[in-house]
């Protein structure tokens, strides 16, 4: 698994545990990649780390996409909504139910004031503005809107940071949509392509042949190492008796 991870051979050989140092670690180490189960097994668990890594990429790049595209109003808006007079009869105060009307005059009555006025039952806060209304002439009122987090899903969830309550009220937390641009183009620039998984894929596949090549230069290296080439010694026997007549003739 360490080989297939990227280590090398004998830093591989050592970290599991085995004994040997120099060359002794490098020959035993050549000679385990060199049985066919250590290197299927080596194979298969590339294969498996490839396609985490493919996978995990596939999944960053959707959540930065999402961070992205997802719009902050689904989380948080300011809007405008109806005031009390756009939809009530007659322009006249709106209330929500009879109930509130009866709180209202109630109080009005105890306070020595005229009762006060009815423009009818069921204003509702997120109405939409009446354009002829005469008190807000059609503007509304402001409302800041915040959301159900626990319902939020696709985009809005991926953008959606977490909330905490500070000495102004709750405030939504978002992640940063620009770091998550530049982080997604550096992405999709790598390699000068513009998908970058598909392209980051093929890189590391480029990658881990390149490995293996290597690989397998280094076993065969070694095999080399071990196994040394024949060298030639050419042996020229000489006659002795011509040698010695050689002789003779130059003392003469």
């Amino acid at each position: 698994m360490l080989v297939a991870q990227g280590k090398k051979p004998t830093e591989a050989y050592r970290l599991a545990g085995y004994e040997g140092q120099g060359a002794t670690a490098n020959s035993n180490a050549s000679r385990m990649l060199r049985n066919a189960r250590v290197f299927r097994a080596i194979s298969y668990f590339r294969n498996q780390y490839q396609k985490r890594y493919t996978a995990d990429l596939d999944l960053l790049v959707s959540q930065l996409m999402a961070i992205v595209l997802a719009d902050p109003n689904q989380l948080a808006q300011f809007r405008r909504v109806n005031c009390r007079y756009c939809w009530g009869e007659n322009h006249l105060y709106q209330w929500r139910d009879i109930a509130e009307f009866d709180k209202a005059a109630a109080q009005a009555s105890r306070d020595g004031k005229p009762e006060p006025e009815y423009g009818g039952l069921g204003f509702v806060d997120n109405a939409i503005p009446n354009p002829d209304c005469p008190k807000c002439c059609g503007e509304g009122t402001g409302q800041l809107y915040m959301a159900d987090t626990t319902l939020l899903d696709g985009d809005a969830r991926q953008l959606y940071a977490g909330a905490k309550l500070g000495k102004f009220g709750v405030e939504i937390l978002l992640e940063d949509k620009a770091a998550a641009r530049r982080e997604l183009l550096r992405l999709l620039s790598a390699g000068g392509a513009l998908c970058a998984d598909k392209r980051l894929q093929e890189l590391e596949i480029e990658r881990r042949r390149m490995e293996n090549q290597k690989l397998r230069k280094e076993i065969e290296t070694v095999e080399d190492n071990e196994h040394p080439q024949p060298v030639a010694i050419n042996i020229n026997v000489v006659d002795a008796r011509v040698r010695s007549d050689e002789d003779d003739l130059s003392d003469a």
